[in-house]
């Protein structure tokens, strides 16, 4: 997931589909395999009286955090473009940016602020990639703090021929 929020923040404005396809298929493919490991963990490391209070808490975790990051998210973009309208398309108010979103872009700019504005929109969405990346290299170093476990099943000794 970090390698691809990464990769995510390298989008610029003439990005190939096979490129934003790749990476987006690659941060799936680690959010697939990271929401599974903690119900794994708590299944196999805590004692069956434990598990439904347990999972009840990792499934909290996950909401909650998903609820910040989408929070923080947003702030990181409408902060980059209220910055980044003036540097790029000056003459376009970074309010009407934001009201519009992004779909409605097109509706609210001229053809000659347009460029400058899509910088603006794609450099604020890069940063919001910087934060993904970031907040899941961490997670995945702390990961390496909640010690390991061997949950393959136990094979009986062969018996031995006399």
């Amino acid at each position: 997931m970090a390698i691809a929020g990464g990769l995510l923040s390298t989008f610029d404005v003439s990005i190939s589909t096979g490129k934003w396809v790749g990476y987006q298929l690659l941060l799936g493919a680690g959010e697939g395999i990271a929401l599974q490991m903690p119900v794994i963990a708590v299944q196999n490391c805590i004692t069956p009286a434990q598990i439904p209070t347990a999972m009840a808490l990792v499934m909290f975790s996950s909401t909650l955090g998903g609820a910040l990051v989408l929070s923080f998210s947003q702030t990181i973009l409408t902060n980059s473009i209220r910055s980044l309208i003036p540097k790029y398309a000056p003459n376009v108010n970074p309010e009407t940016i934001i009201a519009a979103g992004a779909t409605g872009i097109r509706k609210v700019v001229s053809q000659a602020d347009f460029p400058g504005v899509l910088i603006s929109y794609t450099k604020s969405i890069d940063r919001v990639f910087y934060l993904c990346a970031g907040s899941s290299a961490g997670v995945f170093l702390a990961s390496f703090g909640m010690g390991w476990k061997d949950i393959r099943p136990k094979k009986a000794p062969a018996e031995t021929e006399a």
